[in-house]
């Protein structure tokens, strides 16, 4: 999963977390990951000289957590 955002100076993102959290959940909602808690790594990135490692954990709860390392590009607070 790749985000591009041109518009705002962002030519690509080559590793996404978020975009990689969305993922996970598809896969779980399709059937596509074992029931009860599921683990797998995702990697992207390596063919643009950004070879990044994200882990993808998704737990009976449903809650599913995404780690590695990472720069913030972007901070803020949404209010509902």
């Amino acid at each position: 999963m790749r985000s591009f955002v041109p518009s705002q100076g962002i030519a690509e993102d080559p590793v996404c977390g978020s975009g990689n959290g969305s993922v996970a959940a598809f896969r779980r909602e399709r059937g596509l990951l074992a029931a009860g808690h599921a683990e797998y790594v995702a990697r992207q990135g390596r063919c643009v000289g950004r070879d990044g490692i994200v882990r993808v954990t998704l737990e009976p709860s449903g809650e599913i957590w995404i780690g590695g390392a990472c720069v913030t590009a972007v901070e803020g607070v949404l209010h509902a």
